[in-house]
């Protein structure tokens, strides 16, 4: 079956185009997917797979012609060490 697959450029995907479409056997899981890019187990739950513009587990069964999208949240960072025009920080923590 042939799936098309599209991924956040962040996202460090082995073998795969983004935007391509790829040849799977039938019943392949999102799982099954991100294995074969190359994505360690311990990282797949931190990707939240789209197929068709729907969120989905990553034990959904892919099916012909599906649109397959992987989006990688990303957050955190290191707030700004000046406080705001009001003199207050904001975010995490300062130490």
């Amino acid at each position: 079956m042939t799936v098309k697959i599209g991924f956040v450029g962040y996202l460090d995907v082995r073998g795969i185009r983004n935007n391509s479409e790829i040849e799977l056997a039938e019943n392949t899981s999102i799982e099954d997917v991100l294995a074969r890019c190359g994505i360690k187990p311990q990282h797949r739950g931190y990707i939240v797979p789209y197929v068709n513009g729907e969120k989905q587990m990553l034990s959904y069964p892919l099916q012909d012609e599906d649109s397959l999208y992987l989006f990688l949240p990303v957050g955190g960072g290191r707030p700004s060490a000046q406080p705001a025009a009001n003199g207050r920080y904001y975010g995490a923590p300062h130490y």
